[in-house]
Protein backbone atom coordinates (compact mmCIF):
# COMPACT_ATOMS: atom_id res chain seq x y z
CA UNK A 1 0.00 0.00 0.00
CA UNK A 2 3.04 2.20 0.43
CA UNK A 3 3.70 2.09 -2.97
CA UNK A 4 0.31 2.61 -4.09
CA UNK A 5 0.29 5.83 -1.87
CA UNK A 6 4.44 6.97 -3.50
CA UNK A 7 3.03 6.19 -7.09
CA UNK A 8 -0.43 8.21 -6.49
CA UNK A 9 -2.26 5.44 -7.36
CA UNK A 10 -5.72 6.84 -5.39
CA UNK A 11 -8.03 3.90 -6.35
CA UNK A 12 -5.78 1.36 -5.53
CA UNK A 13 -5.59 2.90 -1.66
CA UNK A 14 -9.06 4.00 -2.34
CA UNK A 15 -10.19 0.34 -2.80
CA UNK A 16 -8.18 -0.73 -0.18
CA UNK A 17 -9.76 1.33 2.37
CA UNK A 18 -13.08 0.40 1.30
CA UNK A 19 -12.03 -3.66 2.10
CA UNK A 20 -11.10 -2.10 6.09
CA UNK A 21 -7.76 -1.17 5.54
CA UNK A 22 -6.74 1.42 8.25
CA UNK A 23 -6.64 5.18 7.17
CA UNK A 24 -4.27 5.86 9.46
CA UNK A 25 -1.74 2.47 8.72
CA UNK A 26 2.30 2.82 9.22
CA UNK A 27 4.97 1.96 7.47
CA UNK A 28 7.70 0.36 9.66
CA UNK A 29 10.51 0.67 7.13
CA UNK A 30 10.16 4.12 6.65
CA UNK A 31 10.14 5.54 10.26
CA UNK A 32 6.70 4.19 11.31
CA UNK A 33 4.99 7.14 9.04
CA UNK A 34 1.38 7.05 8.20
CA UNK A 35 -0.45 6.88 5.14
CA UNK A 36 -0.68 10.56 5.06
CA UNK A 37 2.79 11.59 5.88
CA UNK A 38 3.60 9.45 2.93
CA UNK A 39 1.06 11.27 0.30
CA UNK A 40 2.35 14.25 1.86
CA UNK A 41 6.18 14.15 1.43
CA UNK A 42 5.51 13.19 -2.71
CA UNK A 43 3.14 16.28 -2.47
CA UNK A 44 0.34 14.23 -3.66
CA UNK A 45 -2.62 16.73 -2.87
CA UNK A 46 -5.84 14.37 -4.25
CA UNK A 47 -4.20 11.62 -1.84
CA UNK A 48 -3.89 14.08 0.83
CA UNK A 49 -7.79 15.61 0.55
CA UNK A 50 -8.94 12.27 0.30
CA UNK A 51 -7.34 10.59 3.25
CA UNK A 52 -8.07 14.08 5.01
CA UNK A 53 -12.13 13.06 4.24
CA UNK A 54 -11.85 9.02 5.13
CA UNK A 55 -10.50 10.75 8.64
CA UNK A 56 -7.20 10.51 8.18
CA UNK A 57 -5.31 11.86 11.78
CA UNK A 58 -3.50 14.98 11.25
CA UNK A 59 -1.13 15.45 14.24
CA UNK A 60 -0.11 11.61 14.30
CA UNK A 61 4.07 11.69 14.74
CA UNK A 62 6.44 9.06 13.39
CA UNK A 63 9.65 7.62 15.21
CA UNK A 64 11.48 10.78 15.07
CA UNK A 65 8.42 12.96 16.85
CA UNK A 66 7.49 14.60 13.35
CA UNK A 67 3.92 15.17 11.94
CA UNK A 68 2.68 15.27 8.40
CA UNK A 69 2.63 19.19 9.02
CA UNK A 70 6.54 19.35 9.55
CA UNK A 71 7.56 17.10 6.62
CA UNK A 72 5.01 19.11 3.89
CA UNK A 73 6.77 22.58 5.34
CA UNK A 74 9.96 21.23 5.01
CA UNK A 75 9.70 19.93 1.79
CA UNK A 76 7.94 23.48 0.53
CA UNK A 77 4.20 21.82 -0.62
CA UNK A 78 2.05 25.05 0.49
CA UNK A 79 -1.36 23.98 -0.91
CA UNK A 80 -0.88 20.86 1.24
CA UNK A 81 0.72 22.71 4.10
CA UNK A 82 -3.12 24.96 3.90
CA UNK A 83 -4.74 21.64 3.64
CA UNK A 84 -3.55 19.86 6.92
CA UNK A 85 -3.93 23.64 8.78
CA UNK A 86 -7.91 22.87 7.41
CA UNK A 87 -7.86 20.01 8.87
CA UNK A 88 -7.00 21.50 12.15
CA UNK A 89 -3.30 20.38 11.76
CA UNK A 90 -1.46 21.71 15.52
CA UNK A 91 1.83 24.09 14.29
CA UNK A 92 2.43 24.39 17.76
CA UNK A 93 4.00 20.72 18.21
CA UNK A 94 7.49 20.01 18.30
CA UNK A 95 9.68 17.14 17.04
CA UNK A 96 11.77 15.37 19.28
CA UNK A 97 14.28 17.47 18.13
CA UNK A 98 12.31 20.61 19.08
CA UNK A 99 11.60 21.65 15.83
CA UNK A 100 8.15 23.30 14.60
CA UNK A 101 6.94 23.50 11.23
CA UNK A 102 7.66 26.75 10.93
CA UNK A 103 10.95 26.14 11.75
CA UNK A 104 11.11 23.67 9.19
CA UNK A 105 10.07 26.54 6.39
CA UNK A 106 12.34 28.64 7.55
CA UNK A 107 15.07 26.57 7.65
CA UNK A 108 14.59 25.51 4.10
CA UNK A 109 13.58 29.48 2.87
CA UNK A 110 10.27 28.14 2.48
CA UNK A 111 9.04 32.10 2.66
CA UNK A 112 5.45 31.91 1.87
CA UNK A 113 4.57 28.81 3.87
CA UNK A 114 6.44 30.42 6.74
CA UNK A 115 4.16 33.45 6.26
CA UNK A 116 1.17 30.92 6.22
CA UNK A 117 2.34 29.02 9.54
CA UNK A 118 2.67 32.45 11.28
CA UNK A 119 -0.64 34.03 10.26
CA UNK A 120 -2.11 30.88 11.33
CA UNK A 121 0.04 31.34 14.62
CA UNK A 122 -1.57 34.54 15.12
CA UNK A 123 -5.35 33.43 14.40
CA UNK A 124 -4.76 30.47 16.70
CA UNK A 125 -3.89 33.08 19.27
CA UNK A 126 -7.01 35.07 18.95
CA UNK A 127 -9.23 32.35 19.29
CA UNK A 128 -7.86 31.04 22.37
CA UNK A 129 -8.20 34.59 24.04
CA UNK A 130 -11.60 34.69 22.69
CA UNK A 131 -12.30 31.48 23.62
CA UNK A 132 -10.85 32.33 27.33
CA UNK A 133 -13.09 35.67 27.44
CA UNK A 134 -16.23 33.54 26.52
CA UNK A 135 -15.47 30.76 29.14
CA UNK A 136 -14.36 33.65 31.84
CA UNK A 137 -18.02 35.21 31.07
CA UNK A 138 -20.08 31.85 30.78
CA UNK A 139 -18.23 31.31 34.62
CA UNK A 140 -18.89 34.67 35.98
CA UNK A 141 -23.00 34.28 34.46
CA UNK A 142 -22.70 30.86 36.22
CA UNK A 143 -21.64 32.29 39.87
CA UNK A 144 -23.91 35.52 39.30
CA UNK A 145 -26.86 33.09 38.45
CA UNK A 146 -26.05 30.61 41.71
CA UNK A 147 -25.57 33.50 43.91
CA UNK A 148 -28.99 34.91 42.90
CA UNK A 149 -30.54 31.53 43.30
CA UNK A 150 -28.63 31.43 46.88
CA UNK A 151 -30.03 35.17 47.78
CA UNK A 152 -33.29 33.52 46.73
CA UNK A 153 -33.61 30.56 49.11
CA UNK A 154 -32.35 32.57 51.51
CA UNK A 155 -34.84 35.42 51.92
CA UNK A 156 -37.79 32.56 51.21
CA UNK A 157 -36.42 31.00 54.49
CA UNK A 158 -36.11 34.10 56.45
CA UNK A 159 -39.54 34.86 55.53
CA UNK A 160 -40.58 31.44 55.88
CA UNK A 161 -39.28 31.70 59.58
CA UNK A 162 -40.50 35.16 60.22
CA UNK A 163 -44.18 33.80 59.61
CA UNK A 164 -43.71 30.93 61.41
CA UNK A 165 -42.91 33.54 64.42
CA UNK A 166 -45.68 35.57 63.89
CA UNK A 167 -48.23 32.30 64.10
CA UNK A 168 -46.62 31.12 67.49
CA UNK A 169 -47.07 34.89 68.92
CA UNK A 170 -50.89 34.84 67.92
CA UNK A 171 -51.38 31.24 69.65
CA UNK A 172 -49.51 32.06 72.97
CA UNK A 173 -52.01 35.77 73.02
CA UNK A 174 -55.26 33.98 72.60
CA UNK A 175 -56.90 33.03 75.48
CA UNK A 176 -58.26 29.88 75.78
CA UNK A 177 -61.68 29.03 74.81
CA UNK A 178 -62.71 27.57 78.09
CA UNK A 179 -61.70 30.79 80.17
CA UNK A 180 -63.00 33.18 78.02
CA UNK A 181 -66.40 32.93 79.37
CA UNK A 182 -65.50 32.18 83.14
CA UNK A 183 -63.81 35.48 84.14
CA UNK A 184 -65.88 37.51 81.85
CA UNK A 185 -69.22 36.13 83.31
CA UNK A 186 -68.02 36.19 86.63
CA UNK A 187 -67.58 40.26 86.08
CA UNK A 188 -70.31 40.89 84.43
CA UNK A 189 -72.16 39.16 87.29
CA UNK A 190 -70.46 41.09 90.09
CA UNK A 191 -71.15 44.31 87.72
CA UNK A 192 -74.65 43.63 87.56
CA UNK A 193 -74.71 43.21 91.73
CA UNK A 194 -73.66 46.39 92.04
CA UNK A 195 -76.12 47.98 90.98
CA UNK A 196 -78.06 46.72 93.66
CA UNK A 197 -76.69 47.33 96.26
CA UNK A 198 -75.90 51.02 95.35
CA UNK A 199 -79.83 51.01 95.02
CA UNK A 200 -80.75 49.45 98.35
CA UNK A 201 -77.89 52.27 99.97
CA UNK A 202 -79.41 55.17 98.64
CA UNK A 203 -83.18 54.05 99.90
CA UNK A 204 -81.53 53.67 103.37
CA UNK A 205 -80.37 56.94 105.10
CA UNK A 206 -77.04 57.07 106.84
CA UNK A 207 -76.90 58.98 110.36
CA UNK A 208 -73.85 59.78 111.70
CA UNK A 209 -73.33 61.33 115.12
CA UNK A 210 -72.95 65.01 114.22
CA UNK A 211 -72.84 67.35 112.00
CA UNK A 212 -75.26 65.33 110.17
CA UNK A 213 -78.47 66.30 112.53
CA UNK A 214 -79.90 68.00 109.70
CA UNK A 215 -80.44 64.68 107.43
CA UNK A 216 -81.75 63.10 110.12
CA UNK A 217 -84.48 65.66 109.91
CA UNK A 218 -84.68 65.37 105.76
CA UNK A 219 -84.84 61.35 106.36
CA UNK A 220 -87.54 61.41 108.80
CA UNK A 221 -91.04 60.64 106.89
CA UNK A 222 -93.39 63.19 108.90
CA UNK A 223 -93.84 65.92 111.28
CA UNK A 224 -93.82 64.23 114.44
CA UNK A 225 -91.18 62.12 113.52
CA UNK A 226 -89.13 64.35 112.76
CA UNK A 227 -89.37 66.10 116.23
CA UNK A 228 -88.52 63.48 118.05
CA UNK A 229 -85.28 62.83 115.66
CA UNK A 230 -83.67 66.19 116.43
CA UNK A 231 -84.65 65.72 120.03
CA UNK A 232 -82.88 62.83 120.38
CA UNK A 233 -79.64 64.15 118.07
CA UNK A 234 -79.20 67.42 120.13
CA UNK A 235 -79.56 64.91 123.49
CA UNK A 236 -76.80 63.05 121.71
CA UNK A 237 -74.36 66.05 120.92
CA UNK A 238 -75.28 68.08 124.23
CA UNK A 239 -77.57 70.66 121.98
CA UNK A 240 -79.75 71.13 125.07
CA UNK A 241 -83.62 70.73 124.59
CA UNK A 242 -85.33 70.86 121.21
CA UNK A 243 -86.64 74.73 120.04
CA UNK A 244 -89.59 73.72 118.34
CA UNK A 245 -89.67 77.16 116.89
CA UNK A 246 -86.09 77.51 115.16
CA UNK A 247 -85.93 73.46 114.40
CA UNK A 248 -88.87 73.03 112.81
CA UNK A 249 -89.37 73.94 109.00
CA UNK A 250 -92.52 73.97 107.78
CA UNK A 251 -92.91 70.36 105.34
CA UNK A 252 -95.57 70.31 102.89
CA UNK A 253 -98.40 68.18 104.23
CA UNK A 254 -97.97 64.39 103.24
CA UNK A 255 -100.72 63.33 101.00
Amino acid sequence: MWRAVNGSDAQAVAAWLDEGGGVDARCAEHGDATLLMGAACVGQEAMVRMLLQRGASVNLRNSCGSTVLMGAAGLGHTTIVQALLDAKADASLQATNGITALMMAENQKHTAIAQLLRQHAKRQAVVAEVRAATKAAHAAAAADAMAAELLGEEAAEKEAAAKKGKGKKKKAKAPPSTAAYGPATTTSLAGASKPAATSAASTTPVLEPAPLAEQAVAAAPTQSARELAVAALQQAIGAGPLKPAAAQEKLPDEP
